[in-house]
C-alpha cells in the first residue's frame, strides 16, 4: 500500500499538485520477502545494448528476441517463450494466451512489441513463433542465453521476472492506472477481475503503447525521449 501510495505522489509531484511525497519519511516494517528488484533507465540501457551487442556477434536470435519481449510486454517467461502466431492480432494489437497461469488471457500489445514481432521470419513448419532448434516445440534455450545477456550488461540479481516488475514500476510511476497496468501484465485476482472485466481493449492498448516505447527508448539509450513521453502521461 505504501509503494501504491507512493507512485500516486510522485506523479502529483511531477504534476506540480504536492509539493513533497510524504511516503518518503514514512517507517514502514517489512512484513514479506517479496524480490521487488526493477531496472533503473540506465539498467534498461544496459540491458539493450547487450542484446544489439550479442546479437551481431552472432549469439541465437531467437533467445534474444524472447528477452527483449519479456521487457516489452512483461508476460512471463513460458508465455513468450512458448507463444503462438495464432495468438497474435495484429490488426487489433492483441496476444490472447489460452494456457496462461491465469487461465485464458488478452493482453494489449504495444506498438514496440508489434514491431518486434512483425520482424520475426516465421518458420512454416511450426505454430511457434520461437520454434525449437530440432525437434517438434518451442525454444527451450533460454537459461544460457539470458545468463550471457545480464553479464554482457553487467547486471546483478537480475531475472527475467524482473522485467515483468520493471514494466509495472514504469508503468505505475508514470501515472498509467492500476487497472490499466494490470490488464498489460494480465493479472487476475479476486480483487482486480470486475475491475479489468470493464475495461476495453483500446485503453488498455493504448497503455501498453505508451509503456513499451518508453521500454524501448530506455533500451536504446534514449534516455531523453522517455522523459518526454513521460510527460505526455
Amino acid at each position: 500500500m505504501v509503494r501504491d501510495l507512493s507512485a500516486v505522489f510522485s506523479f502529483a509531484g511531477r504534476r506540480g499538485i504536492v509539493l513533497s511525497n510524504p511516503c518518503e519519511k514514512a517507517a514502514v516494517r517489512k512484513t514479506d520477502n517479496q524480490k521487488t528488484r526493477f531496472l533503473t533507465l540506465e539498467e534498461m540501457k544496459r540491458l539493450g545494448e547487450a542484446c544489439d551487442a550479442l546479437e551481431t556477434e552472432g549469439l541465437n536470435r531467437k533467445g534474444i528476441d524472447i528477452a527483449r519481449l519479456w521487457a516489452l510486454t512483461g508476460a512471463l517467461r513460458q508465455e513468450i517463450a512458448a507463444l503462438r502466431w495464432a495468438g497474435i492480432d495484429f490488426g487489433r494489437g492483441l496476444l490472447t494466451l489460452d494456457d496462461s497461469k491465469t487461465g485464458k488471457s488478452v493482453r494489449p500489445l504495444g506498438a514496440a512489441a508489434i514491431a518486434l514481432l512483425k520482424s520475426i521470419p516465421r518458420d512454416p513448419e511450426s505454430e511457434f513463433v520461437f520454434p525449437a532448434e530440432s525437434g517438434e516445440g518451442h525454444f527451450q534455450g533460454m537459461k544460457g542465453i539470458w545468463r550471457k545477456i545480464i553479464e554482457k550488461a553487467e547486471l546483478t540479481d537480475v531475472t527475467p521476472h524482473t522485467l515483468r516488475h520493471t514494466l509495472a514500476s514504469l508503468a505505475i510511476s508514470s501515472g498509467e492506472a492500476m487497472a490499466l497496468t494490470g490488464a498489460i501484465l494480465g493479472h487476475a485476482n479476486p480483487r482486480s477481475t470486475a475491475i479489468y472485466a470493464h475495461i476495453q481493449h483500446e485503453p488498455s492498448r493504448a497503455a501498453a503503447d505508451r509503456v513499451s516505447s518508453m521500454i524501448a527508448a530506455a533500451m536504446a539509450g534514449q534516455v531523453a525521449k522517455v522523459d518526454e513521453l513521460r510527460s505526455l502521461e
